[in-house]
């Protein structure tokens, strides 16, 4: 059993996880049944019309149960916790250490990050630029909600990833891909801003990859959507593969997702102990 001073070692992992996990990928209405492909080329504008359709309109998501498991050379570390979101508001991911005491707290608003850890007795207050020295990446909300959903359309809308002029874009072997290379997420270290983006996604409009490269960090990340649940109609992910590597240095992961519930009412509390130090 992973004894406590490796857990603290392992926090650090675990706080690179959930901000790989948050940071990479990216709402309205859906039909019941997810859209089918029928014809192997489409153009951009019909394939922006189609993920829109794949868009869950709910009010309130919850994940009751999260399992986390990081896997690095020195063996495996297993976590739990569960996902709360009230679209488009508010964000809280909480992890457990053992016998289900809670290890760390995330809470994010649009304008804000909250950081309890409880295995150090250390909180952070903040924004999303204060954030970034916790994280790889700089923080988005809508991206970071977006990857629950297992949708896109946020981060194409925000890229313009799809060329609606007339170019049409083919299906090979049941898969599109979409790239793009520019500046995603500002870093100070990547003056040139050529990070490299690519989303593949499936006939039913489904992302089912998504990778991240920032030449100027030397970070590469992978996230792959094994697969997807019915929850009230509308279809979320439900088991996500995370393959991160700084600096030549590996961390894999897989997030399986249960308990999925929509619209339901949901509370987000965050309060820090007195006896707790800031970061």
């Amino acid at each position: 059993m992973t004894n406590i001073t490796s857990f603290k070692y392992k926090r650090v992992s675990v706080y690179v996880i959930v901000s790989g996990l948050f940071l990479l990928m990216f709402h309205s209405c859906r039909s019941i049944a997810p859209v089918i492909a029928e014809r192997e080329s489409y153009t951009g504008e019909e394939i922006y019309n189609n993920l829109l359709r794949n868009e869950p309109d709910v009010r309130t998501y919850s994940a009751g149960r999260m399992n986390l498991k990081i896997i690095e050379d020195d063996g495996e570390l297993n976590l739990r916790g569960s996902v709360r979101i009230n679209k488009d508001s508010a964000i809280m991911v909480s992890i457990n250490a053992f016998a289900g005491i809670e290890a760390a707290r995330l809470l994010l608003t649009r304008d804000s990050v909250k950081i309890l850890d409880r295995i150090n007795n250390r909180y952070f207050l903040g924004n999303y630029t204060d954030s970034q020295r916790f994280f790889p990446y700089k923080m988005d909300f809508d991206i970071i909600q977006s990857i629950f959903f297992g949708t896109s359309i946020r981060i194409f809308d925000e890229f313009n990833l799809l060329d609606r002029s007339g170019t049409r874009y083919l299906f090979d072997k049941e898969v599109m891909t979409v790239r793009y290379q520019g500046e995603i997420f500002p870093h100070a270290n990547n003056p040139s801003g050529q990070d490299m983006l690519q989303i593949n996604f499936d006939n039913s409009f489904f992302m089912r990859d998504i990778e991240l490269f920032s030449t100027g960090n030397d970070i590469y990340t992978r996230l792959t959507y094994n697969s997807f649940s019915n929850t009230d109609g509308f279809y979320f992910p439900d088991d996500i593969d995370l393959h991160f590597i700084s600096h030549n240095l590996p961390l894999h992961a897989n997030i399986k997702f249960s308990r999925i519930e929509t619209d339901q009412e949901l509370s987000f509390p965050f309060s820090i102990p007195s006896r707790y130090k800031p970061f």
